[in-house]
């Protein structure tokens, strides 16, 4: 799990929250980083399903997620995009966090277990 998948989460879990399917609420690196650092564009197709405009949606799920104190801002954009600025200190623990699960998944592994035993030299 990377530090962009745990974003995804805490995006996917505000849409749940705010009372839509977040299934496809994924998050990616903005094309505009002079405007934010991650974006999510999910609200636009949520829109002809809950029959909502999808600024409505965005400024829904903005709020949950501007209540998360790992975001320095949440901004709705038209037509319906979620722009995102994570807090700096929650990049390190995301990025620390991510290594940990890469580290888990490693060990699980039986050349990791090896590795970990001493078996194996660099």
């Amino acid at each position: 799990m990377n530090f962009r998948d745990i974003l995804t989460d805490k995006v996917k879990e505000a849409f749940t929250i705010a009372g839509y399917d977040g299934e496809n609420a994924y998050v990616s690196v903005s094309g505009r980083p002079d405007l934010c650092q991650y974006q999510c564009n999910a609200c636009l197709p949520l829109a002809k399903t809950y029959k909502e405009k999808p600024m409505d949606i965005a400024g829904k799920v903005a709020d949950v997620l501007s209540a998360e104190d790992c975001f320095e801002s949440v901004v709705a954009c038209p037509p319906g995009f979620l722009n995102i600025i994570v807090k700096d200190e929650y990049k390190r623990l995301g990025i620390g966090t991510a290594m940990l699960n890469h580290m888990k998944q490693f060990v699980k592994t039986k050349i990791g277990l090896l590795y970990l035993a001493g078996y194996l030299n660099d």
